[in-house]
């Protein structure tokens, strides 16, 4: 599946003076006009029908995207991955370019780095998990880690877990509710409520239609506040028997802050452990 990338880490203490002030104003005003709950959100769509097994439908929702995604067995083959994205990222009314790479070895390891430029100062920005460990990198020097980055940090790879599918059918520790469905335009999804001990609530869209997974919902901690971040996923494509979306759309607290587009793709057995190492300068 496509991996989330983490941009409630990216600070503007990394992006100019200016358009840090400009995103702070924009997100204030988008804030004030158009509040979000977050955790214990109600459902805006359609509930599900009286008398049915909610855990179980939400199930039967899973294992069909499991079979629309590419099946069982391919999802399950390659646990390790490496994926180059390239898009902007919204800053207030700025638009910043950037490329990414993000390489994750299941069941606990993730590195993504993201570069772009703050004016003419090029910044590369690098998150490690490893297991219990995380680290933070800004062009070779490792960053202070607050307790709510190093959790963000690890809701990214519990995301990134999540998003493999078949794991919510195999792993008891998950526990699956069905919602019922909502409709975005002409578009009609079946939404499931994940929950798991340590994770924050995640909700996943799936496409009446077709099954895939095609937005997902899940707070996050940005600026001292919690905030609801939507990632949206379109222009589904056959990449090595997976049936991967090769465009992201990211919105934070109603505002876009993202729009990504997958460039290259490839699945290994597996990835030498130590470029996971969070004390290692990448």
């Amino acid at each position: 599946m496509f991996l989330v990338l983490l941009l409630s880490l990216v600070s503007p203490q990394w992006i100019s003076a200016q358009e840090a002030r400009s995103a702070q104003g924009a997100q204030s005003s988008q804030d004030s006009q158009n509040p979000k709950p977050v955790e214990g959100q109600e459902f805006p769509g359609q509930g599900a029908p009286a008398g049915i097994d909610l855990s179980e439908t939400a199930k039967k929702v899973v294992a069909r995207a499991i079979q629309a995604h590419g099946g069982r067995e391919l999802l399950t083959k390659n646990r390790a991955d490496k994926v180059k994205l390239q898009g902007k990222m919204v800053v207030g009314k700025v638009e910043i370019p950037y490329t990414a790479e993000t390489l994750v070895q299941l069941p606990g390891q993730f590195k993504n780095t993201i570069q772009f430029n703050q004016g003419k100062k090029e910044v590369a920005l690098t998150q490690v998990i490893d297991g219990t460990r995380a680290a933070i990198w800004v062009n070779g020097d490792r960053q202070k880690l607050s307790t709510a980055q190093a959790l963000d940090l690890r809701q990214t790879l519990d995301l990134n877990r999540a998003m493999r599918l078949v794991g919510l059918l195999e792993d008891s520790a998950y526990n699956l509710k069905y919602l019922g469905q909502t409709e975005e335009g002409e578009q009609k999804t079946h939404v499931v409520r994940v929950l798991r001990k340590d994770m924050r609530e995640l909700r996943m869209f799936f496409d009446a239609k077709t099954g895939l997974l095609v937005k997902t919902e899940h707070p996050v901690d940005f600026q001292g506040k919690q905030m609801l971040q939507e990632e949206h996923y379109s222009d589904f494509r056959d990449l090595s028997g997976f049936r991967r979306p090769v465009r992201m759309t990211v919105y934070r607290g109603g505002q876009k802050i993202l729009e990504s587009a997958l460039t290259q793709v490839s699945y290994f057995e597996s990835i030498e452990p130590s470029r996971f190492d969070p004390e290692q300068m990448p």
